[in-house]
């Protein structure tokens, strides 16, 4: 009881790994490990649904990614910017610094203050690569990735 043909998917080592996944590929595009990206050649062609139905792409006709999510930003109160700062910090543990740097920049965009709340969760000061493990004692992957450690309190 097997597929007649090759399943052919990004999908590796099961649903839902938290531990190290086999390989350094990234299994989404756009990465930054040199992993899939998309091959136009097997885009499914358009199709009449009373006029032309097609997949379109949902940002080319916007340059406005920031501003609903500043609105958001901007409703929450004090606790539940640190509940965010926190789960992003949390979720960001293991992610290369250079990602780290493109991901903080993009707060940025949103609202400086989300930007430095990210980042004092993250335990960086500015102008440094340190993330602090803020008493954790946890060095996760990250330092594989160029991090320096400073165990604070």
């Amino acid at each position: 009881n097997r597929p007649l043909s090759e399943v052919n998917t990004y999908h590796a080592d099961g649903p839902m790994r938290f531990d190290n996944p086999i390989g350094k590929d990234a299994y989404y595009e756009p990465n930054s490990f040199n992993g899939p990206v998309e091959d136009k050649q097997y885009v499914e062609p358009s199709f009449p649904v009373n006029g032309d139905g097609y997949r379109y792409d949902h940002l080319e006709d916007t340059q406005d990614h920031y501003s609903q999510v500043t609105v958001l930003f901007n409703l929450m109160n004090e606790s539940q910017k640190e509940q965010l700062f926190s789960n992003i910090a949390e979720a960001m543990d293991g992610v290369p610094s250079d990602i780290v740097k493109r991901q903080v920049a993009l707060f940025e965009k949103v609202h400086s203050d989300y930007a430095a709340g990210v980042k004092k969760a993250l335990g960086i000061q500015n102008g440094s690569d340190t993330i602090n493990t803020r008493g954790r004692g946890k060095i996760s992957r990250a330092s594989a990735y160029g991090f320096r450690f400073s165990k604070g309190k």
